[in-house]
């Protein structure tokens, strides 16, 4: 389901890789009554958060917003700094990251 939503994926070789973030770096996913996962972020390679979605029926219900604070608490527990690169067009993204509390680079992507 993250390959076939994540703008890179549907490749043998992106599901490779989202395998490899996803059991070896911190991720949070929120599930719906019936088990179904309806929003998640992934922690990249690099250290940042990335790799987020939600399900579109599922969108503007704070799904994403709990995905997210729930990997920052994991990442501050391991004493790693959160950080997020966002898209210049992604300003949906943007908004849940500031309402988050993450501050902006203004001359970058980077928060």
């Amino acid at each position: 389901l993250v390959s076939k939503t994540w703008k890179f994926g549907g490749t043998p070789g992106a599901e490779e890789y989202l395998h490899y973030q996803i059991s070896t770096f911190p991720s949070a996913c929120v599930y719906d009554h019936a088990g179904n996962p309806v929003s998640w972020i992934l922690m990249d390679y690099n250290g940042s958060q990335g790799i987020g979605y939600t399900i579109p029926e599922h969108r503007g219900k704070g799904y994403f917003q709990l995905a997210s604070s729930h990997l920052i608490s994991v990442c501050l527990q391991k004493g790693y700094l959160p950080f997020v690169f966002i898209d210049d067009y992604n300003e949906a993204s943007r908004k849940v990251h500031k309402k988050i509390g993450y501050t902006w680079q203004v001359e970058g992507r980077c928060a």
